[in-house]
């Protein structure tokens, strides 16, 4: 499948780089590392950047290109680029999709266990992630997640599925940080009795002492709130809910706990897409099954 898909492009390209599909098929005929490989042009970035072809490279085990590797695709490309543009090589931004499932099955026609169903379960939602995500230029498609899960067990009824997008951000503790996280699709404005927006939600983190959680307003406001009390404690940063783009300022964190604090944000759409160097995937951690028995 490879060589049906790499050699009609590698004679097209003939080890010359004019458009962005040629620099995505000689990266990945001639270096057998990557994983993922995307290339766009600056004239579509905001504001546009003429003259330079913008390149992203996800490597096998590695989330950030390093710098001899950079150096060594750069020399690799340049020769074979047109004499005005410039490769830039740039990191995947990494989007992850929550999924929250209640699964109903017939306890009459199986003898699997509870715990059985939710296993299997979450090996149809992995599947599906490994099969469609995980790459440049993939689009989640809700009802295909949502049918996988229905088809993963004969005794499964039905399930009600919730989504959410996740980033994750390693801050650094004890400075004064500005900084955005960027969904770059439009989220839904959630309303909770309390009046407060339930758009945004985080993980725990300890902030002036207390631990806390980040929530939105439902305005514009990114708040920290008490994760014990629900109290406001202080605004961070502002939402814009048309493009995703969360702007935090003067953000001090004590700590937190595990490898970063994960920001997570409803979809106005059940439906993703990603552009540019973003890349799409679903993991293990972040996949919460519950598995109800019923009798049909």
């Amino acid at each position: 499948e490879s060589i049906k898909y790499n050699a009609p492009r590698h004679f097209n390209t003939q080890e010359r780089a004019i458009t962005t599909e040629d620099y995505e098929t000689l990266m990945k005929i001639n270096f057998p590392e990557v994983n993922a490989v995307t290339a766009y042009g600056g004239e579509n970035l905001d504001p546009p950047q003429f003259g330079k072809v913008f390149v992203a490279v996800d490597l096998n085990e590695l989330d950030r290109l390093p710098q001899v590797k950079i150096d060594q695709y750069y020399n690799f490309l340049k020769p074979r680029s047109p004499v005005s543009i410039d490769p830039v090589f740039v990191d995947p931004e990494y989007t992850y999709i929550q999924v929250k499932s209640i699964v109903n099955y017939n306890v009459n026609v199986t003898r699997l266990s509870t715990e059985d169903i939710k296993t299997i379960t979450k090996s149809a939602i992995l599947n599906y992630a490994e099969l469609n995500l995980n790459n440049f230029n993939r689009i989640f498609r809700y009802s295909k997640m949502v049918q996988a899960i229905d088809n993963s067990q004969s005794s499964i009824i039905s399930n009600e599925t919730d989504i959410n997008v996740m980033k994750i951000i390693v801050p650094e503790t004890g400075s004064q940080l500005t900084f955005d996280v960027n969904f770059r699709i439009p989220l839904n404005i959630i309303y909770g009795s309390d009046g407060r927006g339930y758009s945004i939600s985080s993980t725990v983190f300890n902030y002036k002492g207390k631990k806390a959680v980040l929530k939105d307003d439902g305005i514009s406001s990114i708040d920290v709130i008490s994760a014990t009390t629900g109290q406001f404690i202080e605004s961070v940063g502002i939402i814009d809910y048309d493009t995703g783009q969360l702007q935090f300022s003067n953000f001090k964190i004590d700590s937190y706990v595990g490898a970063g604090i994960k920001i997570y944000a409803s979809p106005k759409n059940k439906d993703i897409s990603t552009i540019n160097n973003v890349i799409l995937n679903i993991v293990e951690d972040d996949i919460e099954i519950t598995a109800v028995a019923v009798r049909a």
